[in-house]
């Protein structure tokens, strides 16, 4: 029988254009899809909201509804020159950074992005594959961006892909991470904006109008910053619904045995 695949999105706007918005159930407290994918496999979403332990909760609990592999996708930050929004990111692994400080690292199975890269390559669709970073905290400002890309060697930023890795690893299952940028490494998302968006990924609709009353360029950054998101979610559908035509997700390759292989995105290495 083939697998079921458990995809993991943190914010409902990301999930609706990856998954569509009709579908959806609620289970303990979280929203999820299931959908057949080609090939016979099955596809189950789980929306996570955002954060490192929310995302780990939601993959745990996919792994609980019979997935055999974690996937997480969903926009980032650029951390280095070059990548515009809408670029995407494939983790050869991802490094977990608190308050500066790395306190994890998980490997993706090498075979995994190799064949997912060479996949959309084949179709059309440029990627960049390299390390992705996950912070505990929101890296808003170019010149963190810029530090932290240069620190700690990683092409963008999010706040989830550890969590994923995390759960993935203690199933000892495969995992595959793939960011779509919507901020470059130049550009500053301001504080308000973010603050204006609860954990759960929604948006606090009083706050952001408050906000927008209150300043006056609040408009113009908020159209940007939209059409950015835009182009990111865009290339991320794009490019899984490339990755799972013709024979479905088969570039996730399964666990090969019970060995603790630091390149198989199996035990995390902590520092």
């Amino acid at each position: 029988m083939p697998p079921t695949i458990g995809m993991i999105i943190a914010l409902p706007s990301e999930a609706a254009r990856m998954a569509g918005r009709r579908g959806w159930r609620k289970r303990d407290g979280y929203a999820f899809r299931r959908q057949a994918l080609p090939g016979g496999s099955d596809l189950l979403t789980g929306l996570s909201g955002m954060g490192i332990e929310n995302a780990r909760g939601a993959a745990g609990r996919l792994v609980e509804q019979g997935a055999a592999a974690l996937v997480n996708v969903g926009v980032s930050g650029g951390l280095v020159a070059g990548l515009q929004p809408g670029n995407l990111v494939i983790a050869e692994s991802v490094l977990l950074v608190d308050a500066g400080k790395i306190s994890g690292i998980w490997h993706a199975e090498r075979e995994t992005v190799v064949r997912a890269a060479d996949r959309l390559a084949a179709g059309g669709i440029t990627s960049h594959c390299g390390r992705i970073m996950c912070s505990v905290r929101p890296v808003l400002s170019a010149a963190m961006k810029e530090e932290y890309g240069g620190r700690f060697q990683s092409l963008a930023v999010d706040m989830e892909s550890a969590g994923v890795a995390m759960a993935a690893a203690e199933a000892r299952l495969p995992f595959f991470i793939m960011r779509a940028v919507c901020d470059p490494f130049t550009q500053s998302i301001p504080p308000w904006l973010f603050d204006t968006l609860s954990t759960d990924g929604s948006v606090r609709l009083p706050r952001l109008f408050g906000e927008v009353a209150r300043r006056p360029t609040a408009v113009i950054a908020l159209s940007r910053m939209l059409i950015r998101f835009r182009a990111a979610c865009g290339a991320l559908a794009d490019a899984w619904t490339l990755l799972c035509s013709g024979g479905g997700p088969a570039f996730l390759v399964p666990p090969r045995g019970t060995g603790h292989d630091s390149d198989n995105g199996f035990p995390p290495h902590r520092n």
